[in-house]
């Protein structure tokens, strides 16, 4: 999604990250295109990306192309393809 003046962001269907790496974070923010906006960090082991992830959960009707995806960070995340 290109937005304004941010840099674009890729957002991917949950259903293809493994959900098992994410903690859900207290951080909310508000969009006024997309609406609110609810974040994630990732841990693996012991290490903690704090809120590098968000979602939309309920975004406003004119960005629902967005639910159920997540988006990331550029540059704190790097995303790849693993077969199952």
């Amino acid at each position: 999604m290109k937005e304004t003046v941010y840099p674009s962001v890729i957002y991917v269907p949950s259903e293809d990250a493994n959900l098992a790496l994410f903690q859900r974070s207290i951080r909310q923010t508000t969009c006024p295109y997309e609406g609110a906006a609810n974040y994630f960090s990732l841990r693996e082991g012991a290490d903690l990306d704090e809120n590098v992830v968000w979602t939309y959960e309920r975004p406003n009707p004119v960005a629902e192309a967005i639910t159920g995806h997540l988006a990331f960070y550029p540059g704190r995340v790097e995303i790849s393809r693993v077969a199952v």
